[in-house]
């Protein structure tokens, strides 16, 4: 799968509950944003603010800024 970072980051939809979604990790009540595709990578919400986690690694700040990170990613995993 190989989308631009125009399309990833409007495949983005804001969901309330992260550990619905997401299988296998521990984001009961955790509400944040999943792109590309259900159960795909995401960026959580923290208050006003976004927080990403991506292996040993915490990055918070801009929602933009934070996707154009988690894109990178997901393209040097495979994911996208």
């Amino acid at each position: 799968m190989s989308i631009s970072f125009a399309d990833f980051a409007a495949s983005g939809r804001d969901v309330a509950d992260l550990g619905v979604e997401i299988e296998g990790m521990d984001l009961e009540g955790v509400p944040g944003r999943i792109y590309a595709h259900p159960g795909g990578p995401f960026i959580q919400r923290e208050g006003d603010g976004w927080f990403l986690i991506l292996g040993n690694e915490d990055f918070s700040g801009d929602l933009a800024d934070l996707e154009a990170r988690l894109f990178e990613w997901a393209q040097s995993e495979g994911i996208v």
